[in-house]
C-alpha cells in the first residue's frame, strides 16, 4: 500500500476495524478494509487496499491507478460484501480496464442476499471527504471510485438517459445511497 494513500485513508476513513486479505493465485492480491461510522454514524465503508498497484487503462489507453469503495448502514452489512468488492476489483485488474465515473456494472441477479439491488453505479465518493476522490499517490494520482448498489430499472434508466441525468436525479430526489433496501429513484 502506498504511504500517501494510507495517510488519506487514515485521515478520511479512520483506522480499519477489520482487514480482509484477498488472495488469488490467478490475480492480484489486495486487501479490503472495513471502516465503521464512515461516512456517517452507524454506517460502514469498505475500501480496497493495494488494487492501485495494478495499472488500469481508460478508453484512450492512458494508464491510471484506482481503488474501490462501497458503503452501507452497518445493520445491513452482509458477510459477502467484502467478497463483492473484491470480485469487481479482481475482474477489472484481470481486464486491465478501469471503472469510469458513470459506468454501470449491469444487473446479474441480486448483489447480496439481503438486497433486491442487482447492479452497481460507479461514482465519485460524494458522501465522503473530497480528499478521497483523487489521492496523490507519491507522484501518480490514485482515483477512488464508489460502487453504489442500484436497482435493475435504474441501470436501464441510466442506459437510456445517461449518467449525468441520473446524477441530477440523485441530487433532486436525495435518496439514502447507504440504504441497501431503498426504493428505486426511477420508479413511480
Amino acid at each position: 500500500m502506498n504511504d500517501a494513500v494510507s495517510r488519506v485513508y487514515n485521515a478520511v476513513l479512520g483506522p480499519a476495524s477489520v482487514v480482509h486479505e484477498i488472495e488469488d493465485d490467478d490475480g492480484p492480491n489486495f486487501d479490503v478494509s472495513e471502516h465503521h461510522d464512515v461516512p456517517a454514524s452507524g454506517a460502514m465503508s469498505l475500501v480496497t487496499r493495494g488494487l492501485m498497484h495494478v495499472p488500469l487503462c481508460d478508453d484512450c489507453g492512458s494508464m491510471l491507478r484506482q481503488e474501490l469503495l462501497m458503503a452501507c448502514w452497518r445493520e445491513q452489512f452482509h458477510e459477502d460484501l467484502p467478497t463483492l468488492i473484491a470480485v469487481v476489483g479482481r475482474a477489472r485488474a484481470q481486464e486491465g480496464r478501469r471503472l469510469a465515473w458513470g459506468e454501470v456494472l449491469p444487473p446479474a441477479g441480486s448483489l447480496l442476499p439481503n438486497t433486491a439491488m442487482e447492479a452497481m453505479y460507479v461514482s465519485q465518493p460524494g458522501y465522503f471527504d473530497p480528499a478521497l476522490a483523487k489521492i496523490d499517490g507519491d507522484g501518480e494520482p490514485v482515483r477512488v471510485r464508489w460502487l453504489i448498489p442500484i436497482h435493475a430499472d435504474e441501470a436501464s434508466w441510466i442506459s437510456e438517459r445517461g449518467h449525468e441525468a441520473f446524477e441530477k436525479l440523485l441530487v433532486d430526489r436525495d435518496p439514502d445511497l447507504l440504504d441497501l433496501d431503498r426504493k428505486s429513484v426511477v420508479s413511480s
